[in-house]
């Protein structure tokens, strides 16, 4: 797990990043994508401890053996959900950035 991107980008974050990234999840997948939101919350729950995806699967799938790629497309989609909210993140704080797309948003209706 350690070397994959998604630990990479998940070890980017501090603890309340990661705590609020969890929030951010729920509300942007709504009910949608609950193995997503599930493998999110195992990772930050065991971080800095990485654990084997075999060892994180039955977590997620306690019925059915392991598939690695089924596993690698979670990662993948969580990967592009964290680069989502780092981008998120990175928007919001800057303030200038922000209001230039909010005069854009009125110029444009």
């Amino acid at each position: 797990m350690k070397k994959r991107l998604v630990w990479k980008l998940l070890a980017s974050l501090d603890a309340p990043e990661r705590e609020y990234f969890l929030k951010w999840l729920k509300v942007e997948l709504n009910q949608t994508q609950s193995y997503v939101q599930e493998l999110a919350t195992i990772l930050v729950s065991i971080y800095p401890h990485p654990q084997s995806s075999y060892e994180i699967w039955p977590s997620l799938y306690p019925e059915q053996s392991y598939d690695d790629g089924s596993f690698r497309k979670l990662a993948s989609d969580l990967s592009s959900r964290l680069e989502e909210f780092v981008s998120w993140l990175a928007f919001k704080e800057d303030s200038v950035q922000s209001k230039v797309q909010v005069l854009r948003f009125y110029e444009q209706r």
